[in-house]
């Protein structure tokens, strides 16, 4: 499905978060890793949160997850659109019934996702749906006489350096 519809530089994000204090991948038909199943499973660009975040990443992922939990959509759409999130993967089979890996419940996401206007389902594959976001798109075209590059783990503060409306992004995708 992600080849097939081109998602491109968009990120997905993973609901429910992984388990912050555990951060395990588990499923509730058997699978547990210490790496993110959407991730093995595809090219496409998953984010959660995860122990590969820098602590200024991290706090930007849990933002993104409070507003979902508080239902602000508003503050959601700007980092979303910040953090280059096209997608959300709606996971309902996580282990959610452990006390050493549980997830959060999926249905407090799945009841907020629905009620954003701006969100909309896609696709379903069993117990995994996937939402996508309408992001109004930038329709300005210019042209610059210089080019600067940033290192991935540079990307959060290259961008504080823009006015807003502008983002650095990654061009390199995951082979």
């Amino acid at each position: 499905w992600v080849e097939k519809n081109n998602l491109g530089t968009k990120r997905v994000l993973l609901l429910p978060p992984v388990n912050k204090d555990w951060q395990r991948d588990a499923y509730n038909w058997g699978y547990w890793s210490l790496s993110q199943l959407p991730y093995a499973l595809s090219n496409a660009r998953v984010l959660s949160k995860w122990h590969g975040l820098t602590s200024e990443e991290l706090r930007l992922v849990e933002s993104v997850y409070n507003s979902i939990e508080k239902n602000d959509e508003s503050n959601f759409l700007q980092l979303a659109s910040r953090l280059n999130i096209g997608y959300l993967l709606l996971r309902q089979d996580v282990l959610i019934n452990s006390n050493w890996t549980s997830s959060e419940l999926p249905v407090s996401y799945k009841n907020a996702v629905e009620s954003f206007g701006q969100v909309e389902k896609v696709e379903k594959f069993g117990e995994w749906d996937i939402y996508k976001l309408k992001l109004d798109a930038n329709a300005e075209i210019y042209t610059t006489s210089s080019l600067n590059f940033a290192l991935d783990k540079y990307l959060l503060l290259a961008n504080e350096f823009f006015n807003e409306g502008h983002t650095v992004g990654i061009s390199a995708l995951k082979s």
